[in-house]
């Protein structure tokens, strides 16, 4: 019997989405999940040469579908590659271990995408920033950040600039910041603005990312917590994280986990808090 080497969980560092104008690749937008720089448009021309020998086909129809092209390695990364009737989509991942499924998010994006814009072409002035709404949509299902309901939000006094053209999207964003003034949690904010949820989120997403917000979370010895994630086995804290986690079934409180593991429980608190931001843990009550 031969021991199968099961591969960590695939990180998400870069999604683009390309759109083809005559041949020639452009970056419609670029979400990058691990602050590490890329050449987009390197990356976006060597998808687009390779498409170009044939590689990658789409079907006749609006559908996202690829063939002999899916994956290719960059710097020691995989591209998967999807490609609809207009777009190609990039996600660039550290391994291949949740392929299956990225695909499938990947197919449906794609698919959403083309009908959103299907009724553009005849009239369209070939500004790509006109694509960047769907972002909002990526974000639903590949978010940068996972973002609760329960998470207080704080302005910093300034962020970098957000690299995105659409007037749209500059709306949306402006209209949320002006709105966390006077709206603690992310779900008063939500419910305080008439825009799609999905945008709120976004927004709040893309805010955080180039530091204009802060999100912080309220624990207490009462808080029920549930896992949602995997803890890195290389975390600084140790096993007795992994094991806190694995206890986190959202029935028992954060002060009867901690007296099963005998730890401190502010110290507990302070690494909980932070697993609940990085979307590992839940606050269910």
């Amino acid at each position: 019997m031969v021991a199968e080497v099961v591969p960590d969980r695939a990180q998400i560092l870069h999604l683009m989405l390309i759109y083809q104008r005559e041949g020639i690749p452009d970056v419609a937008y670029h979400l990058n999940y691990a602050d590490e720089d890329i050449d987009k448009i390197a990356v976006a021309s060597l998808i687009s040469a390779l498409d170009s020998f044939g590689g990658i086909d789409a079907s006749d129809e609006d559908e996202a579908s690829t063939n002999a092209l899916e994956t290719i390695e960059h710097e020691g990364n995989l591209v998967m590659i999807e490609k609809s009737k207009h777009f190609m989509m990039a996600l660039i991942v550290t391994n291949r271990s949740d392929e299956v499924a990225q695909r499938k998010i990947l197919n449906s994006l794609l698919l959403g995408i083309e009908q959103k814009y299907h009724d553009i072409w005849d009239t369209w002035d070939e500004d790509i920033s006109v694509f960047e709404t769907s972002m909002f949509d990526v974000l639903i299902e590949l978010p940068l950040k996972p973002v609760s309901f329960d998470y207080i939000v704080r302005a910093r006094e300034a962020g970098r600039p957000l690299p995105f053209n659409s007037r749209e999207v500059g709306k949306a964003v402006v209209e949320v910041k002006s709105a966390i003034e006077s709206n603690e949690t992310v779900g008063g904010l939500v419910r305080s603005l008439d825009i799609p949820r999905e945008i709120v989120i976004g927004c709040l997403q893309l805010m955080n990312q180039y530091g204009w917000i802060d999100f912080k979370v309220e624990l207490g010895p009462t808080s029920h917590l549930k896992k949602i994630g995997v803890v890195d086995e290389d975390n600084p804290y140790g096993d007795v994280v992994i094991k806190f986690v694995d206890l986190c079934d959202g029935e028992t409180s954060l002060e009867d986990v901690v007296r099963k593991l005998r730890v401190s429980l502010p110290a507990m608190k302070f690494v909980a808090t932070k697993l609940v931001l990085d979307g590992v843990l839940e606050v269910v009550a």
